[in-house]
């Protein structure tokens, strides 16, 4: 053969390039859709785990949000009514982290355990002033605290508490 002839042999026409493309989309056809099914799906999914509050939740949490807010009306109480109230209040979240099935009923959980040991906290800083007191007091000496300190503080903590409520009500409803 010359190389005239071998140039102009046609190696590869648009009938052979369109009967390669049919069977590759023959094959990719089902792919493509399977893949698009896939990802259709993944999004629902994830929109349900992000915006769905689980019915079971909603009620354990509402339960155990009474119960802290119970114990918070009890926050500044040096009594074991604070103690007994804040075991079932713990028992009353840890039922609202048993309900869990959606990030968003995880998400109610934890902000749910955050405001009880937020609450506990307060109490434990408050015993703690008490015992201070009481042993300055023994000791016949003079406790320097600032009040419009100790003022602005108590009310800090009464506006982050109630920021917290308004959180978990805002959820729960």
């Amino acid at each position: 053969m010359k190389v005239r002839e071998l140039l102009q042999t046609e190696l590869w026409s648009k009938e052979t390039s369109r009967k390669v493309l049919r069977r590759i989309w023959r094959v990719l056809k089902p792919v493509a859709i399977a893949l698009s099914l896939l990802l259709v799906l993944l999004f629902v999914s994830y929109e349900i785990e992000i915006h769905w509050l689980t019915n079971g939740e909603r009620q354990a949490g509402k339960v155990a949000l009474a119960q802290v807010e119970k114990l918070e009306a009890l926050s500044y109480c040096r009594c074991e009514q604070f103690a007994a109230a804040n075991g079932e209040a713990k028992k009353a979240v840890e039922g609202a982290r048993e309900k869990v099935r959606t990030l968003r009923d995880r998400g109610l959980a934890e902000w749910l355990e955050f405001y009880r040991w937020q609450v506990e906290t307060e109490n434990a800083h408050d015993l703690r002033e008490a015992q201070v007191a009481e042993f300055v007091a023994q000791r016949h000496q003079t406790l320097h605290l600032d009040p419009q300190f100790e003022e602005k503080r108590r009310a800090s903590v009464t506006e982050e508490f109630r920021l917290i409520r308004s959180i978990l009500h805002q959820l729960l409803d």
